[in-house]
Parts: structure tokens; C-alpha cells; sequence
């Protein structure tokens, strides 16, 4: 899926009535503005002859110049040889891609954005926000595949709301998108990681698998299905710790696998407590406090790398980081603690990001 170019962007003109017709003109340096803001130039003179001599009743014209469209809405003369035909310039707003995601500007790293096809997994707090910013990157294809429909509890820090409340997270997510993002194509799953990866997916479908589930035996049922149904993309799993105190990504490339015993604790920047865990009064219910701006921010950092993986900037298999400070986790109130990537110095507010090769981190001790 290439970026459109602005002669065949979709724009959005109707007339008040919704009558008449559209004729859209490439008008190239034919079409002058004159000193009133509406020149007639040639190219718009021929527009209304073609116009009039097909319909005799009001129609709109738009003319396409170096990537902006200008539309008039011409009305034939009252008069036929005697007055002339009225001309009332119409706002035309381009919703193409191109223009919609990226003003024109770069257009080629948008085109290979456009061909990527990303398997997200997890559509939960941090999983959602990353799926629809990278669709306002660009992305061509999304498929997101999610096990849990959307609850009343989920509207604090979801991106989803109250009107989708029972809905798979996954469906809701992909109508979502298709109606705020122009020209993306995305597809939802309502189903489990493992039974997806296992049965349905096979090589070559995807360019990257991006994994929010936040969930060990997920990480480890990646690794061990990668080569029968994955093939040779990238994995990336991404994860927060509980507050939001620290973030993780890890890009597998291929060639690196994650290792069974889940060294997940080796990533990590504090030792957590249990208590660290609110317990809903449900069998294995609970959840790890934090708010959206905690977690879009993590959202944020995980799709600034997940671009540049898919832009070919990241090749190493790396741990990027982004850690609050020893002020932040002292705030908590709570027995944590704290391990050495933990910034000493700074306020509650400040935090660090940093970048480890993950032989480096999984050879340590």
C-alpha cells in the first residue's frame, strides 16, 4: 500500500444539497490566483465549459496543485450567452494518507510503513495506545488479537470507553482505528496467544509480532513456536513493571530467541512485593495501580522503538528501558526494592531511559 498521490487523494466536497457532480482538474502552474484570492486561470475556464455542456445544473470543480486541492462549486448562468456562470470557492480537506498522517512530508519512509502488516498481541492498557499510535504512523496493516472483552473497570486507562463495554477489546480497538485512521487495514481476533500462533499463523505473515500481553508464558510460547509458525521477523515484547516505575522493550531479531526460563526478573529495575498487587475479592483477580498518563507514556516510549525496528534503525537484539527515579519508587509507600538502573539523583517526576544488549544482561550473574 503505497501513499496516494494528491491527484488521486479522496477529498471530502459535497454541495448543501447534495446534488450536482465533481470534476477534478490536475491544474499544474495553468491555474493563476488573481489579486481577490480566485484567479481565472485556463485550466478552470475549461473545467466550466466541460461542466456546463454535461449538466446544466450546479456542479463542484477541483483543481489538484502541487499536492493541494482548491474547489469551486459553479452554478450556470442564469442567463445562457448573456451572464455569467457563478463561482463560489468550497473548502476541500484531503483525507488520503499522505496527507492525513503526514502532510506530505517524507513520503518514502511512509510507503514502507504502509507495506508492514505488525500481529499485536494484548490490547489491554499499554497495547491499545500502541496500536493506534502506530497506526497514525503509518503502519499499512494491523491484526490484533486480544482473549478478554472490554469491562466498566477498563475505562480509567484504556483508550476504548463506556459504548464498549462488553465488546472483545480486540474488535473494538479495530473499529476504532478504521474510523479515526485513513487508509489502515486492520483485522481482530478474539482468542488465545498460544492457539493463534500455533494453528494460524505460519512464516512470512507478518514483518513484526509485537507482544503487550505483559505475560511470562506468552514470551515463552513465542520462542517456542518461532520457528514452526513465525519465521525469520522480529519479536518485540513489551511490558511495564507495576506503577508504571519502569518500562521494558526487547527486540528479538532473528537468529535470538527468548530464553524458556523467562529472565524477565534479570530485565527488571525493582524487586516487587506482593502487595505491590491490589487483590479484587475474585478468584486470581487483581490489578497493579496506575493511571493512563503512566501508561500512555509507556505506550509512547515502547512505539518510538517499535519504529525504529520497522524503519531498519534497531538490529541488535537490545533492551530499551525508560526508569523512574529512587525519589519515585521511595514515594510508593511500599517495601520495594530498587535495583542498580535506578537513577539516584532527581524528583519523583524525573527518569532515565537506557539501552542494553540483552546477551549482556542475560550473561550477568
Amino acid at each position: 500500500m503505497r501513499p496516494q498521490s494528491a491527484k488521486q487523494a479522496l477529498c471530502s466536497a459535497r454541495r448543501p444539497d447534495g446534488g450536482g457532480e465533481t470534476g477534478v482538474v490536475d491544474a499544474e502552474s495553468e491555474t493563476s490566483l488573481g489579486q481577490s484570492g480566485w484567479g481565472m486561470g485556463r485550466s478552470r475556464v475549461r473545467c466550466v465549459k466541460w461542466g456546463y455542456a454535461k449538466c446544466p445544473h450546479p456542479f463542484l470543480v477541483v483543481l489538484v496543485q502541487t499536492g493541494v486541492c482548491y474547489g469551486f462549486l459553479v452554478s450556470p448562468a442564469l442567463v445562457p450567452k448573456v451572464t455569467n456562470p457563478g463561482i463560489i470557492p468550497v473548502a476541500i480537506d484531503r483525507v488520503d494518507a499522505s496527507w492525513a498522517l503526514a502532510r506530505d512530508h517524507e513520503l518514502s519512509a511512509l510507503g514502507c510503513r504502509q507495506e508492514k502488516r505488525i500481529l499485536l498481541l494484548g490490547c489491554g492498557s499499554l497495547g491499545s495506545p500502541v496500536a493506534e499510535l502506530l497506526a497514525r504512523s503509518g503502519i499499512g496493516e494491523l491484526h490484533l488479537l486480544d482473549k478478554e472483552t472490554f469491562e466498566a473497570a477498563n475505562c480509567g486507562r484504556h483508550i476504548l470507553g463506556a459504548q464498549d463495554l462488553g465488546h472483545s477489546k480486540a474488535d473494538a480497538l479495530a473499529k476504532r482505528l478504521r474510523t479515526v485512521i485513513p487508509n489502515i487495514s486492520v483485522k481482530a481476533q478474539l482468542a488465545l496467544a498460544a492457539d493463534w500462533i500455533h494453528h494460524v499463523c505460519k512464516p512470512g505473515d507478518y514483518d513484526l509480532i509485537v507482544d503487550c500481553t505483559g505475560e511470562s508464558s506468552v514470551r515463552v510460547m513465542l520462542s517456542h513456536y518461532r520457528q514452526h509458525s513465525l519465521g525469520a521477523c522480529s519479536v518485540i515484547h513489551a511490558w511495564v513493571e507495576p506503577f508504571c516505575a519502569a518500562t521494558h522493550v526487547v527486540h528479538l531479531p532473528h537468529g535470538t530467541d527468548w530464553p524458556t526460563d523467562d529472565p524477565g526478573s534479570k530485565i527488571a529495575a525493582a524487586t516487587w512485593p506482593d502487595k505491590a498487587r491490589v487483590n479484587l475479592p475474585a478468584c486470581g483477580a487483581g490489578f497493579h495501580p496506575y493511571g493512563a498518563a503512566d501508561i500512555w507514556q509507556s505506550a509512547g516510549f515502547t512505539t518510538e522503538r517499535l519504529l525504529g525496528v520497522l524503519d531498519g534503525k534497531a538490529l541488535e537484539a537490545v533492551v530499551w528501558s525508560s526508569v523512574r527515579s529512587q525519589a519515585f519508587f521511595k514515594a510508593l509507600g511500599i517495601d520495594v526494592t530498587a535495583g542498580p538502573i535506578v537513577p539516584i539523583t532527581g524528583t519523583e517526576y524525573d527518569s532515565i531511559k537506557i539501552s542494553r544488549l540483552l546477551k549482556s544482561i542475560l550473561s550477568y550473574g
